[in-house]
């Protein structure tokens, strides 16, 4: 069977091609799995700030492991505090923790590593392909504040609306040899970036091999 132009996007992951509409306020949650993976790698302040808190997967979880989280988001997915623009934060004197839209990555780590006092870093949970391209180089990997790239050796997933696991045609889920919900892939490869105000040089590439 011949490939469309939308099922090569598909495979390079990139999603802004795929033929499924991407989530009217760019609402994809983070496996809560993926924040383990971080902390067991990462250490961080005991005062986390997740800007972009969605319905809470990653704040929920930083939790479980004792971090003290403040939890904001523009839109109401039922967790956290609604209606903060994630770009009217200033002096940020914690560390930082989220997935932010995607369709505002750029944007997003230029004003957060301006506003990020020393002493603080942020871990973004972003595709590979986001250290690609020219004008976001100049305006954000050129200032040299990036220090770590986790890169996952096998793929993750973000998930619209948090679903998170695959169904049959008729609604049930579809389980894996040992009886468990089998999650839904993704043809993007991502990695846990690490920016860190007081760093000026290269990154380092490290892998996530479980």
């Amino acid at each position: 069977m011949a490939r469309t132009k939308e099922d090569l996007f598909r495979i390079i992951g990139a999603s802004n091609h795929c033929a499924d509409e991407r989530e009217a306020v760019d609402f994809y949650s983070t496996d809560p799995d993926c924040v383990d993976d971080l902390l067991a790698v990462e250490s961080f302040h005991q005062n986390i700030l997740e800007p972009c808190c969605g319905n809470g997967n990653i704040a929920k979880r930083l939790v479980e492991h004792n971090y003290s989280v403040t939890a904001t988001d523009l839109y109401d997915h039922g967790y956290g505090t609604v209606g903060i623009d994630c770009f009217s934060y200033s002096d940020v004197n914690s560390d930082i923790i989220t997935n932010p839209p995607y369709s505002l990555t750029t944007e997003f780590i230029d004003h957060m590593l301006a506003e990020l006092k020393p002493g603080h870093k942020m871990a973004l949970f972003l595709k590979l392909q986001t250290l690609e391209g020219q004008a976001r180089y100049q305006k954000i990997f050129s200032q040299g504040k990036l220090r770590r790239v986790y890169i996952y050796v096998n793929r993750v997933a973000c998930y619209k609306n948090d679903e998170r696991y695959q169904k049959n045609d008729d609604g049930s889920l579809i389980l894996d040899r040992n009886g468990n919900p089998k999650k839904i892939g993704s043809a993007a490869c991502y990695a846990w970036f690490i920016f860190d105000a007081d760093y000026q040089g290269y990154p380092e590439v490290r892998w996530i091999t479980k």
